[in-house]
């Protein structure tokens, strides 16, 4: 039976339309600041006057920014690492652990989801302040980046978890492997894709943080982000939008690199990398 002709590959052509119409609306912004670091004025102006990479090189020799940028790295690293070790677990839990208040407590792990980073932020401040220890420290600041990362790990393995079909596992424990090797050599091989992208996501969210690390770093521990607020507050910096750019590339360097190991397209309806 032949399509009508709003249709095509299964997808209506409006909202093909109202899809590719969000998706400039939210790239545009990206698209100009990765132009405006290319500007050659000495000031933050779009159109660009000139072409020039001079503030892509001043951003390169910029102790302030270079330091940053190595901090948000390691940071959002730390932030991945351990919201796998927490999330991972986590997830098992809810799946597979049958607990009085488990969808509670499913809830308040991917709550920081739909709560502000700022007040995320300022609750941990307020509690390191009360304890009287971990206040403007890295291991303060990692928990926080921690909190608002896991719930993309816990997410995704959990609907990775769902869909599973425990029969394989079931299959394993017959031919003689006790629960751990069952779960090592015949589940984890299947859900490995949903643990990478859940990691990765985490990873560019810690990178990205602003509102929980406005509240838990200080001057001499400052990730990019309030490295580009500060230097914001004060002047113009081309600068600024040249850490941007290198931002931009981490990020879709990421989403590279998970489409690279994992089937992206199912995470994102089929829509082609």
């Amino acid at each position: 039976m032949k399509k009508p002709r709003y249709y095509k590959e299964g997808y209506p052509c409006g909202f093909r339309l109202i899809t590719t119409i969000t998706a400039a609306f939210l790239i545009a912004p990206a698209l100009v600041v990765v132009l405006t670091s290319f500007n050659s004025a000495p000031y933050l102006s779009f159109p660009l006057k000139g072409f020039s990479v001079q503030w892509i090189i001043a951003y390169l020799k910029s102790a302030l920014f270079t330091q940053s940028f190595t901090l948000s790295l390691l940071l959002a690293a730390a932030a991945a690492i351990g919201a796998l070790l927490l999330g991972v677990p986590a997830a098992i839990a809810i799946v597979r652990v049958r607990f009085p208040g488990k969808d509670l407590l499913q809830a308040l792990l991917v709550a920081p989801l739909m709560l502000p980073g700022a007040v995320i932020g300022l609750a941990l401040y307020a509690y390191y302040v009360n304890i009287g220890a971990l206040i403007r420290t890295f291991p303060g600041l990692l928990v926080g980046h921690i909190i608002v990362a896991m719930p993309f790990v816990i997410i995704t393995v959990v609907g990775a978890l769902s869909s599973f079909d425990m029969d394989i596992e079931n299959a394993a424990r017959m031919l003689g492997a006790n629960a751990i090797q069952a779960f090592f050599k015949a589940t984890l091989p299947n859900i490995y894709p949903s643990i990478m992208v859940g990691g990765f996501l985490a990873f560019i969210y810690s990178f990205g943080q602003f509102a929980v690390s406005f509240y838990l770093s200080t001057p001499d521990l400052e990730p990019l982000p309030m490295a580009l607020y500060s230097t914001l507050r004060f002047a113009h910096d081309p600068r600024v939008a040249a850490a941007g750019t290198v931002a931009v590339v981490i990020v879709v360097s990421s989403m590279l690199i998970i489409n690279r190991f994992t089937d992206l397209d199912k995470w994102f309806a089929g829509f082609r990398f």
